[in-house]
């Protein structure tokens, strides 16, 4: 694979606080301000005591620092940032616990074992959740921090048997304690997935901070769970007098989860898979999550067979001009010789994807009504933080289906003439800012002199009102205009799920560049002939609807009973030693 479709190269700049950690040279400041704060709360106020508090804890804190990532087995899953950073807050959390347990009149050198006994449990969770599946090759590492602070603090105070047996003794509290969490943890994870919750959490946390073996390990998860299903598939080919001008192809397969996995970034591969083809216009079909991939690969089935397609496809010089119904869901169609190319919107109404079984029920409507061939649209265009999807047998669905119904009815009327296209795109966006590698595309029609335009955004859906604000900047350009996105989830991360296009982009920005590329595919007009063609990829593996319902309630409750379980957790391992320490 090349550099730039890795995962690394894709997640290079977005990561999590705990991911692109702060600079070392801050961190070893703030472990030495801590550091100082405890010389002045609990040590003698001398030169002695300094020395005492830079040997208890900024010492062992450095050379935790500086030998994790070198040690055997690590190298590759731990950086200096990282093993700092873990350093500092296992560092924040010794400092806390000693506060507490001299508080209740413990002496200061069973609150130092005692405390760093405690934050054995703290790294044993993050070394176990995010590096290393092992339970036995996490030892070393969660163990490291605390025992190398060990024979410091017996050169100043001298260590008896009773407080290493101590040490060892609470450790064992520690490492039960959290191995009892993560058990509750996997527990519906392995019952449901036959995986762990721990390495779903790896598998992502290696994604995120760029490691193809993240991506594999995901994939490998959700391959467990996939189940086979048939994903249908139509397009239109345009075509010059010399070759294909440009293709618009509608999967029902949904172009997700996630950025660098599975079918995020379906429209990308379609169109490099068709590069030969002329411009590729990937638009999103009737999908949910449900119709995710489970991998990157199987994207290219897609583009395969539209190739062995397209060869067996009639092509003639006609078109109706552009129809629509408004009314609750804008519903808008065009001829193509005898196919109708058709297109749903709800905005301004916030919308999430249009579910499968709806588009099926809108093809069957089409060929009952006496249209054999329909290639239907998911605009994918109104969208709020919350929305739903539309299922079947909402109140939204039935105002759709009678739209469509009206639609069907009436366009049989429409006068037909030769058909002109012209076609323009831009492709230097950043998908940090909401729009994927296709870009924005346009294709203008001209029919009887009538022209009309699809506007086309590589992004997972538009902020509310943008649709609106698009039309009414290109009205004096073309007589209807439809804008659409790509549903493309390479623009969504793990701490970026939400990031329609226009909300990382000024409205004005975007609105000129669809008009200048307006005004380019209509000086590209040409006479075109158009064909139909569709297919079926059958036993394709998807995330499944029972599975993809599933993983997120899990995941939901997960989240919800983790912060309290870990809490109560770290709770009962501090007071358990308060009282052990008390009655010893």
């Amino acid at each position: 694979m090349k550099d730039q479709d890795t995962v690394l190269v894709q997640e290079r700049h977005y990561k999590l606080k705990f991911i692109r950690c702060p600079n070392l040279l801050l961190q070893i400041i703030i472990v030495s301000l801590i550091t100082l704060i405890l010389f002045f709360l609990i040590l003698p106020f001398n030169i002695q005591g300094l020395i005492y508090s830079i040997s208890f804890f900024l010492v062992p804190a450095l050379i935790s620092t500086f030998i994790m990532p070198f040690m055997k087995g690590y190298k590759e899953s731990i950086n200096f940032r990282q093993s700092a950073f873990m350093s500092l807050i296992t560092l924040g959390v010794v400092a806390i616990l000693i506060l507490f347990y001299i508080n209740f009149g413990t002496n200061i050198k069973v609150a130092l074992i005692v405390s760093y006994a405690v934050t054995i449990s703290f790294r044993y969770l993050i070394f176990r959740a995010l590096f290393v599946p092992d339970s036995i090759k996490s030892i070393p590492y969660t163990f490291f921090n605390s025992v190398i602070a060990l024979p410091f603090i017996h050169i100043i105070l001298p260590l008896g048997q009773f407080e290493i047996v101590l040490f060892f003794l609470v450790s064992l509290i520690s490492l039960t304690s959290i191995e009892t969490f993560i058990a509750v943890i996997d527990r519906p994870f392995l019952s449901n997935f036959d995986t762990s919750a721990m390495d779903m959490i790896r598998a992502s946390f290696q994604l995120f901070i760029g490691r193809e073996k993240g991506k594999r390990e995901l994939e490998n998860i959700f391959d467990k769970n996939s189940i086979k299903a048939d994903i249908e598939y139509t397009f239109f080919s345009f075509k010059n007098k010399n070759k294909i001008k440009s293709l618009f192809i509608i999967p029902n397969l949904h172009p997700g989860p996630l950025k660098g996995i599975a079918g995020s970034d379906l429209p990308e591969i379609i169109s490099r898979d068709l590069k030969d083809y002329g411009e590729i216009f990937t638009f999103h079909g009737t999908s949910t999550h449900i119709l995710n991939p489970i991998r990157k690969e199987d994207c290219s089935k897609i583009s395969d067979s539209i190739k062995d397609d397209i060869d067996e496809v009639r092509y003639e010089n006609s078109a109706s001009n552009f129809c629509l119904e408004d009314g609750g869901v804008s519903v808008g169609s065009q001829m193509f010789g005898d196919a109708i190319f058709m297109t749903a919107s709800y905005s301004p109404r916030p919308t999430e994807d249009i579910d499968a079984p709806i588009g099926k029920i809108i093809e069957l409507k089409s060929e009952y009504i006496g249209y054999q061939n329909l290639g239907f649209v998911d605009a994918h265009n109104c969208v709020k933080k919350g929305c739903t999807e539309i299922y079947f047998p909402s109140n939204r669905y039935r105002i759709l289906l009678d739209k469509v119904e009206k639609i069907l009815e009436n366009i049989g009327t429409k006068q037909k003439g030769s058909v002109k296209m012209g076609i323009a795109s831009k492709k230097d966006f950043k998908k940090s800012k909401g729009i994927a590698g296709e870009g924005i595309k346009v294709a203008v029609f001209d029919v009887g002199r009538e022209k009309n335009s699809f506007i086309l955004f590589d992004g997972n859906n538009l902020e509310r009102g943008l649709r609106e604000e698009i039309q009414d900047g290109i009205s004096d350009l073309v007589s209807h205009s439809e804008v659409a996105t790509t549903d493309s989830h390479e623009v969504n991360t793990l701490n970026k799920d939400y990031n329609p296009v226009g909300l990382e982009m000024d409205n004005k920005e975007l609105i000129e560049d669809v008009r200048e590329l307006v005004e380019e595919a209509i000086d590209d007009l040409e006479s075109v002939e158009v064909g139909y063609g569709e297919g079926k990829l059958q036993n394709f593996p998807v995330m499944g609807p029972v599975n993809s319902n599933k993983m997120t309630a899990v995941a939901e409750t997960v989240y919800q009973i983790a912060p309290i379980s870990i809490g109560m957790s770290f709770l009962v391992q501090a007071l358990s030693t308060l009282l052990i320490i008390l009655f010893l």
